[in-house]
């Protein structure tokens, strides 16, 4: 949308080259997010499993308490410059996510990660 919007010109190539260079530069800085998120919510996760936090819910749950806290840890972790209530926010914006893809895999009857993350 920048792309088109930036152009120059009206004629497709540059109109073309213009939305590569847009993807170019904001494609950068959400896979560099993606990542970052990727890495602190893998190491939350190693963390609460390390902890053995699993061990606080009755035997009888189907789902584990390691992957919520690590949700949870990552969003508030990558927000924390912006203050506590943000924080906070981020977090259980991160919780929330992680919670319903871990109700679709128990709807649906597949162990939690069985297909990698998010089905894929």
């Amino acid at each position: 949308m920048h792309g088109l919007q930036k152009s120059p010109n009206t004629r497709w190539k540059v109109r073309r080259n213009a939305i590569l260079n847009e993807c170019g530069r904001h494609g950068a800085r959400i896979s560099n997010v993606a990542g970052s998120v990727a890495v602190l919510y893998s190491f939350y996760e190693y963390f609460a499993d390390a902890l053995d936090v699993d061990k606080a819910l009755p035997a009888d749950v189907n789902f584990s308490l390691s992957p919520l806290i690590a949700g949870f840890c990552t969003g508030a972790t990558y927000k924390a410059t912006a203050g506590p209530r943000v924080a906070a926010l981020a977090g259980t914006i991160g919780l929330g996510c992680v919670g319903i893809t871990n109700a679709i895999y128990l709807a649906i009857g597949l162990p939690q990660g069985a297909t990698g993350f998010l089905f894929f």
